[in-house]
C-alpha cells in the first residue's frame, strides 16, 4: 500500500473545465504532473526571501528552534497570531500583545485582557513580571512574530523537499513552493495531492496529520469504462475527514462525440456517489494529455478541443 505522502503530485492546471450536466466543454490544457517523493529535505539549506535559512532538521541559521519565540528560544510560539494584532504592537510573553494605544491583548484570540494582576487599576500597578509567571522576556514586534508563524506553519508540512530538489518555503510570507533551482514556482500555495486506485487504500487520518491540505480524486477515464476502483472510498474519507477535494477525469476523447459521452459518464458518476457541487471545494477537472491507444491518435491541434 502506498499512501499518499510517499507520492506527492503537484498537479497545475492551465485552464480547467467544470463539467456540469449539460457538458459545456471549453478549451483547456492536460493538467501537468510533477512528481514529488516524500523524502527527508536535501541536505544543505535553502534561503527563502525574508531570510529564513530553512535546513533539514527542522532548524533556522541561527539554531532558534521552528517553534520558539524570536529572540526567546524558551518561549514556545503561538499557533497563530490574531488579526486584531497589529503589526506595530509588541508581543511582551508567550500570550499577550501591547498594542501601541496600551491595550494588553490576547495574541490568539485578540480579545483585550482585564485581568487585574495583569494590567493593574487606577490605583495600583501591575507586577511587570505577572506577564510571563516571573520568567524572562524580551519584548519583539508582534510582525516578527507573525513572521515566525508563518514560518513555523511551513516547516511543519512533511512535504518538505523531493529526490527532484523541489521545496517548500516561503515568499512574502506566504507558503510558496520552489523548484530545483529555488526559483519560485507558486505562490500562496497548498500541498494539494492528486490519488487514484494506483496508491491503494489510502490511510487518510495519516495524509490529513502529515500535512495533505487537498486533493484532486481521479473519477476515471475515457468512456464505457468503470469508475476508478478507489473513487468512491477516496472520497467518502475526505469528506468523513473533512479533507478539501475536487475530481479528476482523464480525456481519451479526439471527437465531439466522445467528449460528450465522458462527460455524461462524469455527470453520471457523481450522482452515483452521492457528490453534489458544494462537496467540492475544488473543480471537476478535464485532464488532457498526449496518451497512448491503439488505432487512435491524440489530437496535436489545441483548437480541436473547441
Amino acid at each position: 500500500m502506498v499512501s499518499p505522502h510517499h507520492l506527492l503530485k503537484i498537479a497545475t492546471a492551465l485552464s480547467a473545465v467544470a463539467l456540469t450536466a449539460s457538458v459545456a466543454v471549453t478549451p483547456t490544457y492536460a493538467l501537468q504532473d510533477i512528481a514529488i517523493e516524500d523524502a527527508v529535505a536535501q541536505s544543505g539549506s535553502v534561503t527563502a526571501d525574508n531570510g529564513v535559512v530553512v535546513q533539514s532538521d527542522g532548524q533556522t541559521g541561527d539554531q532558534q528552534s521552528q517553534d520558539s519565540m524570536p529572540d526567546n528560544p524558551n518561549a514556545k510560539l503561538p499557533g497563530t497570531v490574531s488579526d486584531e494584532i497589529s503589526d506595530d504592537a509588541t508581543v511582551v510573553s508567550e500570550d499577550l500583545a501591547v498594542t501601541p494605544e496600551g491595550e494588553v491583548k490576547n495574541i490568539e484570540t485578540g480579545e483585550t485582557v482585564t485581568d487585574a494582576t495583569l494590567v493593574g487599576t487606577q490605583d495600583q500597578q501591575p507586577d511587570p513580571l505577572a506577564k510571563t509567571n516571573g520568567e524572562s522576556f524580551i519584548p519583539v514586534s508582534a510582525e516578527d512574530v507573525k513572521n515566525a508563524v508563518a514560518d513555523a506553519n511551513v516547516q511543519l508540512s512533511k512535504f518538505e523537499g523531493n529526490e527532484y530538489g523541489a521545496h517548500w518555503g516561503t515568499y512574502n510570507n506566504t507558503k510558496a513552493f520552489f523548484d530545483y533551482q529555488n526559483n519560485l514556482f507558486v505562490q500562496q500555495a497548498k500541498g494539494v495531492i492528486d490519488v487514484s486506485e494506483w496508491q491503494g487504500d489510502i490511510d487518510w487520518a495519516k495524509a490529513k496529520a502529515d500535512g495533505v491540505e487537498g486533493v484532486i480524486i481521479r473519477l476515471g477515464y475515457g468512456w464505457g469504462n468503470n469508475a476508478d476502483k478507489k473513487a468512491q472510498r477516496n472520497i467518502s474519507e475526505c469528506k468523513r475527514f473533512g479533507i478539501p477535494f475536487g475530481i479528476y477525469w482523464y480525456s481519451y476523447a479526439d471527437t465531439p462525440s466522445i467528449a460528450k459521452e465522458e462527460g455524461a459518464g462524469v455527470v453520471a458518476k457523481l450522482k452515483r456517489f452521492g457528490v453534489r457541487a458544494s462537496d467540492l471545494a475544488y473543480p471537476v477537472y478535464y485532464d488532457l494529455e498526449k496518451w497512448t491507444w491503439k488505432g487512435h491518435q491524440p489530437p496535436t491541434d489545441p483548437n480541436v478541443y473547441n
